[in-house]
């Protein structure tokens, strides 16, 4: 096991001792809107608010439980996590977060649009259904009873799969944008 590594591709980083310490990250500013939202529907799926008692269904996802659980207890004014679950057996299928305008954790710092995606998250066998879809299409349903048009996220060029979901759904690359990460906190970027 080294304890300096090096990976170059679309993005850099190094690690120490399987920590990212510093990292360089190529993105898309992606935005969606119902207007252009094409989606597959998912009756058998059903909603919930994530909460403390209901966070640990993500685990397995491909984020921070932990993390999570932080944004629950700092951040409830102004990021919203959903679960969705198959109603015939009750099973977490994934998750997306959302921060508002006025969010303050250091990675998703929102100061110029009202909402932004994150965290979109499918179990891997459930993948290629159109869930990702789905729950995009929900979630601007959603924003649309805050008088909310408009959701944007950010993607990593190389995330191909991440790529070909927003872009079945619709979705328009707003921008491309660099930004560092630092021991695992991301220097944000400004957005429009």
């Amino acid at each position: 096991m080294a304890f300096f590594q090096i990976e170059r591709s679309d993005n850099f980083a190094i690690r120490l001792n399987q920590r990212t310490a510093f990292e360089y990250c190529n993105h898309f500013l992606i935005k969606f809107t119902l207007d252009t939202c094409s989606y597959v529907n998912h009756p058998e799926l059903y909603r919930k608010k994530i909460s403390i008692s209901n966070v640990d269904d993500c685990n397995g996802m491909g984020f921070s439980v932990v993390r999570m659980k932080n944004y629950l207890l700092k951040q409830s004014d102004h990021m919203r996590g959903y679960i969705y679950y198959n109603r015939i057996n009750n099973k977490p299928i994934g998750c997306v977060w959302v921060a508002y305008k006025g969010a303050n954790e250091f990675q998703y710092r929102i100061r110029k649009i009202d909402a932004f995606g994150f965290d979109f998250a499918v179990n891997n066998s459930y993948r290629g259904q159109g869930i990702v879809s789905f729950m995009i299409y929900d979630l601007l349903l959603t924003l649309k009873k805050k008088g909310i048009n408009v959701l944007y996220a950010s993607v990593r060029k190389n995330n191909r799969s991440a790529l070909k979901a927003y872009d079945k759904t619709g979705a328009v690359i707003v921008k491309s944008k660099r930004f560092f990460r630092v021991a695992g906190i991301r220097i944000p970027y400004p957005i429009i």
